[in-house]
């Protein structure tokens, strides 16, 4: 689909003496000299126009898809890259006319556009949307990625935390565990509900959405304001007996 790359361009700042700024015996100014801040701006520059380049070298080049040549017969290959979501279904229009298929446009809206063949092929266009989920990836790490730190986060807790429960429980898929359920209830939590807090526990639960559903228990008191008072907390698959 579209996409748009954008440069962002600063303007370098002018660098204006102060008349009234303290001069001492020697002459000199107090504040930063003019060709210190000249220096620092240029070097900084030059960094910024490194990395820009850096940036621009791993960026891919897409190839633009041209209306008044490629109309004709709409050949789609991965990274043709449309001006608009209109152009790219009137492509796939003219592409159904010559090829003569039936498509059909499908889940479509103002930003995305899948088509499907709707005789008995398996022929689509964009069938998966996922931009948003690769970039977050990239950025934040794989769901995968972040459960295998989790042992590495029980046993800080419990080193910074002397006296806390942190249990978790896994299932073995060959010789690899996979993660089911996690159960924490911090020390100084504990203290300060045996401590200032009302006899009072309570139970509750909600959903966990997302690529690995569950359900998030919560254990909670009251403290001597009448609110509500964490006490301890876990991850497991559903709300029963066992978890």
């Amino acid at each position: 689909m579209t996409l748009i790359l954008l440069t962002v361009l600063m303007n370098q700042p002018k660098v204006v003496e102060d008349p009234n700024a303290h001069v001492n015996e020697d002459r000199e100014s107090t504040d930063v000299a003019k060709s210190d801040v000249e220096s620092l701006d240029s070097s900084s520059y030059d960094e910024d126009d490194e990395n820009q380049k850096k940036r621009k070298k791993k960026l891919p080049k897409f190839q633009e898809f041209r209306p008044e040549t490629d109309m004709r017969n709409p050949m789609f290959k991965l990274g043709l890259r449309f001006a608009t979501t209109d152009l790219f279904r009137k492509a796939i229009r003219n592409y159904s006319i010559v090829n003569m298929r039936m498509i059909k446009f499908k889940c479509n809206d103002r930003d995305r556009v899948r088509a499907v063949c709707a005789g008995n092929c398996n022929w689509l266009i964009n069938p998966k949307y996922r931009a948003r989920q690769k970039a977050t990836s990239i950025f934040e790490g794989t769901y995968e990625k972040q459960y295998e730190l989790l042992w590495d986060y029980a046993t800080e807790l419990r080193r910074t935390n002397m006296g806390s429960t942190v249990i978790i429980k896994c299932e073995l898929e060959g010789e690899r565990p996979r993660f089911q359920r996690i159960y924490i209830s911090l020390a100084a939590v504990k203290q300060g509900f045996l401590q200032g807090c009302r006899p009072v526990i309570g139970f509750d639960a909600c959903h966990i959405k997302g690529h690995h559903p569950g359900q998030f228990l919560s254990v909670v008191g009251v403290n001597s304001n009448n609110g509500m008072y964490p006490i301890a907390y876990a991850v497991a698959e559903v709300e029963n007996y066992e978890t």
